[in-house]
């Protein structure tokens, strides 16, 4: 549960650059301080999990490549519908301009 919150938000700072436009539209290399916080989180993420310090210190336990999988596609929904919502938003916007 604590990975699928941590990557909900990943998606989600990706979400919020734009009310409009698209995730899959705005460079991502323009923006060097999120390119280092998802660095510097997904470190933490993985001493929490991986380690034995972290498995110790956050009462964590291992998970397996399946179980990241499933994280990241549990935690895709947020971009999921934003993306549909962005596109609703957009016909709305576009509509309104008839």
């Amino acid at each position: 549960m604590l990975l699928v919150l941590s990557i909900s938000q990943w998606f989600n700072a990706l979400n919020v650059r734009s009310k409009e436009q698209s995730v899959f539209k705005l460079p991502l290399t323009n923006n060097r301080f999120l390119i280092g916080a998802f660095i510097i989180v997904l470190t933490l993420q993985i001493f929490a999990l991986h380690t034995q310090i972290g498995n110790e210190l956050l009462h964590t336990t291992p998970l397996t490549i399946g179980d990241w999988f499933l994280a990241v596609l549990a935690s895709s929904l947020i971009i999921i519908f934003e993306e549909l919502r962005k596109v609703y938003s957009r016909r709305k916007s576009h509509i309104a301009a008839i």
